[in-house]
């Protein structure tokens, strides 16, 4: 296993090393879940002046995001970010689907985003009830299908909620490959935790 993390951080800072817009976006990330955590507020690019330059010169996110429906899980807030710095796409279980993929082609090919986050979180309800066996119906069985492939057998509830995020960023980045083989992207999988307010990149 130690060898297999340390293959997977030296692939990660390869990718970084190609991309440094991606390298920036990540830094940006940080920085701003760690204000938020921390409770300092500061004045976001979100007034007249910003919606006017989106609405005439388009947006230019630097990083897309897929996460989880959960309300309290605000990707906006959670990075401290303002109007046209995210490009954000939701589902529950932040499991990957048509339109999910959609949505990060589009982010890929025709906004610039460089990063790639797919963003699990703790008290997840996805991961709750895959774990707890019982039989999920209609559109919800799409989720714990997916969900139960990346975690497997695990029984760890904060384990599979990390397995949850990694396994679907490496979809995402299989599906990125396919879809856009010619820009080099990077992908990376986190945890956010809904009490402190702390996002944990799984960068190993």
């Amino acid at each position: 296993m130690g060898g297999l993390r340390i293959g997977m951080n030296q692939k990660l800072r390869e990718a970084f090393a190609r991309c440094p817009e991606a390298a920036e976006a990540l830094e940006k990330l940080k920085a701003g879940n760690a204000r938020f955590a921390a409770g300092k507020t500061q004045e976001l690019p979100r007034d007249s002046a910003r919606r006017e330059s989106l609405a005439r010169e388009g947006q230019y996110p630097y990083a897309f995001l897929l996460t989880c429906s959960d309300s309290r899980v605000v990707p906006e807030f959670i990075f401290s970010a303002g109007l046209g710095e995210l490009f954000v796409t939701r589902a529950a279980g932040n499991v990957l689907g048509t339109s999910i993929l959609a949505s990060a082609q589009y982010a890929a090919q025709d906004l610039g985003a460089k990063l790639f986050v797919v963003l699990g979180h703790s008290q997840c309800g996805g991961v709750k009830a895959t774990l707890s066996g019982e039989e999920l119906s209609g559109a919800l069985a799409h989720m714990g299908q997916r969900i139960r492939a990346g975690i497997g057998r695990e029984t760890d509830y904060l384990r599979a909620v990390e397995l949850n995020a990694r396994a679907e960023a490496a979809d995402l980045a299989a599906r990125l490959l396919e879809y856009c083989p010619e820009q080099t992207l990077v992908v990376v999988p986190a945890v956010y935790d809904i009490e402190t307010g702390s996002v944990h990149f799984l960068e190993d």
